[in-house]
């Protein structure tokens, strides 16, 4: 792995390396985007939505499948089917209480995803911040602008969902 890979937060599995948060990590020539969002729920619901593996394609559109069930492990790679064509992985960087970090991968694409999760007056205040890399990522810029906005949204409209079925159960 070059240097230049490590320094935009992609990582082999097993590395040890700490790894800082995206704000302070150099932009490695892609794009980033942020936004946030309060969604009307505990900080424990919505973390519990980014780190079920097997419902992350439930509420982004980009993975057609992820082959995994369960809570997300640090490191380990989960393969995707991206757009119903292109293989994949994802990995969790980062799993914190308040903070959870992920990669993605598919040939010519790297995103690195930091979710933030505050307390905030009428429930959580989510941070999305992503960072592209790769040739297909730049030609793929544009449409990327309002990801964060996009996903944000549905991950409320999911976490929302399991909390009303959580409820009527």
């Amino acid at each position: 792995m070059s240097g230049d890979e490590r320094m935009c937060g992609v990582r082999a599995v097993g590395d040890d390396a700490r790894h800082e948060p995206l704000g302070n990590a150099p932009t490695c020539g892609g794009l980033t985007v942020t936004d946030s969002l309060v969604i009307p729920a505990r900080v424990a619901a919505v973390s519990a939505v980014l780190v079920d593996v097997g419902g992350v394609a439930a509420w982004n559109p980009a993975f057609s499948r992820m082959s995994a069930e369960g809570s997300a492990v640090v490191g380990r790679a989960y393969p995707v089917t991206v757009r119903g064509i292109l293989p994949g992985e994802v990995r969790y960087l980062e799993i914190g209480e308040r903070r959870i970090e992920t990669s993605w991968t598919f040939p010519g694409f790297a995103e690195v995803s930091e979710w933030v999760l505050e307390p905030a007056a009428g429930g959580t205040r989510v941070t999305h911040t992503f960072r592209h890399s790769g040739t297909v990522a730049s030609l793929l810029s544009r449409g990327f602008a309002t990801a964060a906005t996009l996903r944000l949204g549905r991950l409320r409209q999911e976490v929302l969902r399991r909390e009303v079925a959580r409820r009527a159960a």
